[in-house]
C-alpha cells in the first residue's frame, strides 16, 4: 500500500507562476530542515493546535499500554479482553466518520477539534472510575469517535492556517510531534502503573488533556474567527 501511494504521489507536478518562480531564493538545508518547526515555533494558532494534537498523542501512547493493563488485570477480561476493547475503538471511528462527513465545511473546526479532545480522554478517566467491562466498551466507542474527529479537524486546522509555501513542511513537525509524543506516552504508562496503579493512571493520563483543553479552550474557539 506504501508503494502504490507513493507511486501516486510521484506522479503529482505542481509549476509555480513566472513571478513566484522569479521571487524564490534559495535557501539552505538546515532553514529547510527547520522552517516547519520555526512555523509552529512563530504562529499561536498552529502552536496550539500542534501542541494539543500532541499532548493527545502522549495519551494515545499511554493508552496502548493501559489497555492491555485494565483488559487483563483490571476488568478481568483476559487477553481476549484487549481486542474486545480495541473492537470498541474501531467501532466508534465508523460512528466517528459519520459525524465527520456530517461536519465537512463547517467553520467551527477548532470547536470541533476541542470536542474530540475530551472524547477522547475523560472516556479513559471515567474507566479507572468505573471499572465495569460493558461500561469500557460503551466508553471506548466515545473515544473511537473522539480520534476520527481529531484526525479530520486537526490537519484541516493546519491546511486553513498555515501558507502554502510551508505547509508540507509544517507537516513535517507536526508528524514528528506526534510520534515523540506517543513514545512519551508509552514510556510513561509503565512507571504511572507502577505509582498509580492502574486505576490511578487510567485517571491521570484521561484528566490531563481536559484539563489542557479548560486551560486554552478560548485561544482555541478564537482560531476560527481568523481563518
Amino acid at each position: 500500500i506504501s508503494a502504490w501511494a507513493a507511486f501516486l504521489v510521484s506522479r503529482i507536478t505542481v509549476e509555480d507562476a513566472p513571478e513566484q518562480r522569479e521571487k524564490r531564493e534559495p535557501q539552505q538545508f538546515l532553514e529547510e530542515m527547520t522552517a516547519g518547526f520555526r512555523t509552529v515555533g512563530a504562529e499561536p494558532g498552529v502552536r496550539l493546535i500542534v501542541g494539543l494534537s500532541a499532548a493527545q498523542m502522549v495519551v494515545a501512547g499511554a493508552f496502548n499500554v493501559l489497555v492491555v493493563a485494565a483488559a487483563i488485570d483490571l476488568l478481568d477480561l483476559g487477553e481476549a479482553g484487549v481486542g474486545f476493547l480495541n473492537s470498541a475503538v474501531g467501532v466508534g471511528g465508523i460512528v466517528g466518520t459519520i459525524v465527520a462527513l456530517a461536519l465537512v465545511g463547517r467553520q467551527r473546526a477548532s470547536s470541533d477539534f476541542g470536542i474530540g479532545i475530551l472524547l477522547w480522554s475523560i472516556p479513559i478517566a471515567l474507566i479507572g472510575i468505573w471499572p465495569e467491562s460493558l461500561v469500557a466498551f460503551a466508553l471506548l466507542i466515545a473515544v473511537g469517535a473522539g480520534n476520527t474527529l481529531l484526525d479530520v479537524s486537526g490537519p484541516t486546522l493546519l491546511q486553513r492556517m498555515v501558507r502554502n509555501e510551508v505547509l508540507g513542511r509544517v507537516f513535517g513537525a507536526f508528524w514528528s510531534l506526534l510520534i515523540l509524543g506517543f513514545g512519551i506516552g508509552m514510556i510513561a504508562a509503565p512507571v504511572l502503573i507502577e505509582l498509580a496503579g492502574i486505576r490511578g493512571a487510567l485517571i491521570v493520563t484521561g484528566g490531563l488533556l481536559p484539563i489542557l483543553t479548560a486551560l486554552f479552550w478560548r485561544s482555541l474557539s478564537r482560531i476560527d474567527v481568523g481563518v
